[in-house]
């Protein structure tokens, strides 16, 4: 018994050596540590967000030079229509050129209108080789 009242009285004499007693310097050794991994945490997404910056900054400028200038005579002189959809794939507005011409292929248009303009144009279409 006596053993361990010393053993407590020379514990408690090197608390007191340290002005600090153990378990609070634990605490401080924890949140030093802590306050180190909050900020590499913080600081990781920042640079990340740099480098991507940094990144497409120079692919932009790498390749700008090789872009060409837009010529808006080949918007207004395009060969067929184009049509704009909203996200619900509804119609807004179509784009043409001066004519509203729309590219499909023969087998989508009729057999009777095919023969219509067959008939008007040349009647004798199909009984000659050309």
């Amino acid at each position: 018994m006596e053993d361990r009242l010393i053993f407590a009285k020379e514990a408690s004499k090197l608390g007191e050596r340290n002005n600090i007693p153990p378990r609070t310097r634990n605490k401080d050794i924890s949140k030093a540590t802590r306050k180190k991994i909050i900020k590499k945490i913080l600081i990781a997404p920042i640079i990340l967000f740099a480098l991507a910056v940094a990144t497409v900054s120079l692919y932009l400028i790498i390749t700008m030079p090789g872009w060409e200038e837009l010529d808006l005579n080949k918007l207004e002189n395009i060969q067929q229509s184009s049509f704009i959809y909203d996200y619900k794939d509804r119609k807004l507005t179509s784009i043409h050129g001066t004519e509203d011409r729309i590219k499909i292929s023969l087998s989508d248009i009729p057999e009777h209108v095919q023969n219509a303009f067959i008939a008007v144009e040349d009647i004798r279409f199909r009984k000659h080789p050309g």
